[in-house]
């Protein structure tokens, strides 16, 4: 009933607003798309047609706010970048140019993570002014917001400019005190899909920081983690490690298939070894997760069990239920790279075993 009522009440919504829209102004405009992404609430296509055209025309009266709002909510309710229309995307970086001096530090972390997040490249001229604005306002910034936009850059492999990452790091190391599991994972994970090397003294007041807040951590959070430091090449600490696999045990039924897959993906480039107990808990949220697994992930794990090829008790059973997932998708484009995996499983489990995990 509740979903019959909220359609019916978006179809009529959606039909005043048809009626209307050429009377919103910008201020309306960016309220209207904002109500969306804070309900998280997908608009029709037909919505955004007319929402882009009403941009098209009021533009170059968006504020600082405005602005942020607008590109905020598309972000949160996952628009693709295919329903962005270019000219969208032109004027918006053009009128943040004209006002990006009227943005504050989480205006401005907010349009970065947007960027990230639609997955779309903003021009040169954006980029400009926004360097500009975060080196002017970087004593504002409060960690989540540095965190989200070294991810942001990260997402897009947007390298920023040295005098950037001078000022980042040195704010990181007056906010570490606030930093939470979630920025701690979103900054390093930037700064590995970056290709560039995080400095010492990041790394030393990161590892507090994570020894205090890891427990907390979500599962994506753990996953991006570990995956940054193979993707950096550095074997993470001993003591951090402990806190680690605590923190994935505790949640690892709640881990998705491409989460499974970045952990032991990145087991495997670091030549580690896990616990027992953790790679018991693996295999078993692996064999809950294999009938949604997708053909991309399982050749991910193929790759990696071919270095990873001595694991603990419960390999066998898992080389198993491949076999059996590999008979219920016969014919589908999955069922060779299943069969493979299991192949390799069965041959290698034995064969050698892997260094335990190092500091």
């Amino acid at each position: 009933n509740v979903k019959k009522r909220l359609a019916g009440f978006m179809a009529t919504w959606y039909a005043a607003f048809e009626r209307a829209h050429a009377g919103f102004g910008s201020q309306a405009l960016a309220n209207v798309l904002w109500s969306f992404g804070r309900l998280e609430l997908r608009p029709s296509r037909r919505f955004l047609e007319l929402w882009f055209g009403g941009f098209e025309r009021e533009w170059s009266d968006f504020n600082s706010q405005g602005l942020a709002n607008c590109l905020w909510a598309l972000a949160r309710v996952n628009a693709s970048a295919e329903q962005l229309p270019q000219v969208f995307l032109d004027r918006w970086c053009t009128q943040f140019s004209i006002e990006a001096q009227s943005f504050n530090s989480q205006a401005l972390a907010n349009v970065m993570w947007s960027f990230g997040k639609l997955g779309v490249s903003p021009s040169r001229q954006f980029l400009d002014a926004w360097f500009v604005e975060f080196d002017k306002r970087v004593v504002n910034f409060r960690s989540q917001e540095l965190a989200n936009c070294m991810w942001a850059l990260g997402r897009l492999e947007l390298v920023p400019p040295e005098r950037f990452l001078d000022n980042w790091y040195y704010r990181f190391t007056c906010v570490e005190p606030e930093t939470d599991s979630q920025a701690l994972s979103n900054g390093l994970w930037g700064i590995a899909k970056l290709g560039l090397e995080p400095r010492a003294t990041f790394l030393e007041l990161w590892y507090i920081a994570a020894l205090r807040e890891t427990h907390r951590a979500s599962p994506q959070s753990l996953s991006n983690v570990l995956w940054a430091f193979a993707k950096l090449g550095l074997s993470p600490r001993e003591n951090f490690m402990e806190v680690w696999y605590d923190a994935s045990e505790r949640c690892m039924q709640r881990m998705d298939g491409q989460a499974l897959a970045n952990i032991i993906w990145a087991f495997g480039r670091l030549s580690i070894r896990p616990r027992e107990s953790f790679i018991a808990q693996w295999i078993a949220q692996f064999q809950r997760e294999l009938p949604e697994t997708s053909e991309e992930t399982l050749n991910m794990y193929n790759s990696v069990f071919q270095k990873l090829t001595s694991l603990p008790g419960g390999s066998a059973d898992l080389a198993d239920d491949l076999n059996e997932e590999n008979e219920d998708r016969a014919g589908s484009a999955a069922s060779s790279s299943i069969a493979e995996v299991a192949n390799n499983l069965e041959q290698n489990q034995s064969s050698k075993d892997v260094p335990a995990s190092r500091g």
